[in-house]
């Protein structure tokens, strides 16, 4: 399947593939963030050295089990923005993605994307299920994430951000993930930044 990543900072991405015959029957059609807690950070940094002996390749078997376990498969489609059909939507997602702290309305959006505010709205239920404002919402929290796991200030963020104060910032993170921004990656089992 067709996916990207961009990503937003110096990083280092390991990736594991996984055929389709050993995923479990429930886990998610399409390509999305998973959450990585510790022990399965390891287990990924382990599994990206390829294996010199036969008992190593043994071994990574093993461990490849482990690491399926420990993967969440259960779906998270508030931190998930799937690039639109519509080549409308596209011009506001492509420009919302660049800058996610531009706080135009639809109706301001509706000159960039070509077509009337009513259309937009009608397509962003239409693909995504929820309103712009929803939409975006989701965006900059995911645009947040990694600047908040490399220990940028909230208030820094915010104000990037398009919010005001941080309290209206942090206001809206807690009503879509239902926690804190400072305790997000306490929570995830990341320890403070996102995995590998």
């Amino acid at each position: 399947m067709d996916h990207g990543l961009r990503c937003r900072m110096a990083s280092s991405v390991r990736t594991l593939l996984i055929r389709a015959d050993v995923v479990p029957t429930d886990a998610p059609g399409l390509p999305r963030v998973v959450h990585i807690n510790p022990l399965l950070r390891e287990l990924i940094l382990r599994l990206a050295m390829p294996p010199t002996n036969k008992a190593e390749a043994s071994h990574a078997g093993r461990l490849a089990d482990i690491a399926l376990a420990e993967i969440s498969w259960e779906p998270d489609d508030h931190l998930q923005i799937v690039l639109p059909k519509d080549a409308r939507l596209r011009r506001v997602h492509d420009a919302l993605t660049r800058d996610p702290g531009d706080n135009r309305t639809l109706d301001r959006w509706a000159t960039t994307a070509g077509a009337s505010s009513r259309t937009l709205a009608r397509l962003f239920h239409k693909e995504y299920g929820t309103s712009f404002v929803n939409w975006r919402q989701q965006l900059r929290i995911i645009a947040a994430l990694p600047r908040l796991a490399a220990g940028e200030p909230v208030i820094t963020v915010a104000l990037d951000l398009g919010y005001e104060t941080p309290s209206a910032f942090t206001a809206m993170f807690r009503r879509i993930t239902g926690i804190l921004p400072s305790q997000y990656f306490i929570q995830h089992g990341s320890g403070g930044a996102p995995g590998p």
